[in-house]
């Protein structure tokens, strides 16, 4: 299609589309140009899953959202009507700065969201990212692996430029010499 001459679709078995954007009632307050036809209709041309990303990066909101039975099921709601508007095949959850106290409403909004989701488009695909730490021990892996398809783990670089020494970006093993994450 127009625009994705540089996508080699044939290594792919999925896209995501990167994203929708909501805020801790449940709306979509940014759709950021979805749905875009016409990069969904040349993804299923060759059989590649589209899926919808959508995102909250503050902790208030997220706090708001997910303790929130009435937000759950109004973003729900909304990512169902883009998903089906669009004719995407699934959405990926990027949920940045969960609080720790919203563990369990995390895991049950997932539950939900998949319900619903697979309801309405039988084998919609269902994925979540999560941190390659969980500092605040918000991420109940075992339970989200049970729920979605794919968890993709957000590997960011361990050293970069401006690290204070030098060092492997994505370790095989902690160590003493790189640290303990690997």
């Amino acid at each position: 299609g127009p625009g994705f001459s540089q996508i080699r679709f044939q290594d792919l078995t999925h896209i995501s589309v990167f994203s929708v954007e909501a805020d801790g009632s449940g709306q979509l307050v940014n759709l950021r140009g979805w749905p875009n036809y016409s990069l969904i209709q040349a993804a299923h041309q060759v059989s590649v899953r589209v899926v919808l990303v959508c995102t909250l990066f503050a902790s208030n909101q997220l706090q708001a959202l997910l303790s929130s039975a009435q937000a759950r099921q109004s973003l729900i709601s909304n990512l169902k009507e883009q998903v089906v508007l669009g004719g995407a095949d699934g959405v990926n959850i990027d949920f940045e700065g969960v609080p720790g106290s919203q563990r369990a409403n995390l895991v049950l909004f997932m539950k939900e969201l998949a319900a619903v989701l697979r309801d309405a488009l039988p084998g919609a695909h269902i994925s979540i990212d999560t941190p390659a730490v969980d500092w605040s021990n918000a991420f109940d892996y075992a339970a989200l692996a049970d729920i979605c398809d794919a968890l993709m783990i957000m590997a960011y670089d361990y050293h970069w430029a401006g690290s204070s020494s030098p060092g492997p970006v994505s370790p095989l093993a902690g160590s003493d010499v790189w640290g303990k994450y690997s």
